[in-house]
């Protein structure tokens, strides 16, 4: 069972960032390599997020740019990765969850000033206030979705296409809340 607070799919995603760096022989985890973890696990709500902003995830390539370490010994994070990793658990605890996400990692790498990423992104139009903007809409079309599952009085065509659009949100917040503690 996943503990509370670690969100499956960002764990992948920060081995994935490792080992990026390792095969790339970085001194340090980047930014850059914060979004290659993102893009290469495939299954996030980040990368929902992303689709959702009219940016295809396979459009993106994450940069390889060197970032100068945060601390020295061994593998460590860069300085602006650290940054955008602080930003990400700001933005959970913003957010009233009690877990740090994908979603909440590609806010925080948006909005994080000095990191090669964040550059990518905010050239795609993707910003910090955007990104939350777009998660917060995404979990209020979630909420509203559970909502009016049980209100038939919506027209079936709307709700099936409604449906059918946030299917995959619905699918990954479902895989989390069985992560959560049942409160008896």
């Amino acid at each position: 069972m996943t503990p509370v607070g670690r969100d499956p799919d960002l764990g992948s995603v920060l081995n994935l960032a490792a080992a990026r760096a390792r095969e790339t022989g970085a001194g340090s985890v980047t930014t850059g390599h914060l979004l290659h973890g993102l893009l290469a696990e495939g299954q996030n709500l980040g990368l929902q997020i992303l689709n959702a902003m009219d940016v295809a995830p396979g459009s993106l390539t994450a940069p390889d740019t060197p970032e100068p370490p945060a601390a020295s010994g061994g593998l460590r994070f860069s300085a602006a990765a650290a940054v955008a990793l602080e930003l990400s658990v700001g933005e959970a605890i913003g957010f009233g969850h009690n877990y740090v996400g994908c979603e909440h990692l590609l806010v925080g790498l948006a909005a994080e000033p000095d990191g090669a990423a964040g550059e990518l992104l905010r050239s795609r139009a993707v910003d910090g206030k955007a990104a939350r903007r777009t998660v917060a809409a995404a979990i209020a079309g979630y909420a509203h979705l559970r909502a009016t599952t049980a209100d038939q009085s919506a027209p079936p065509a709307l709700l099936n296409a409604v449906r059918a659009e946030l299917a995959p949100l619905v699918q990954r917040i479902e895989r989390l809340e069985q992560h959560l503690p049942r409160i008896p």
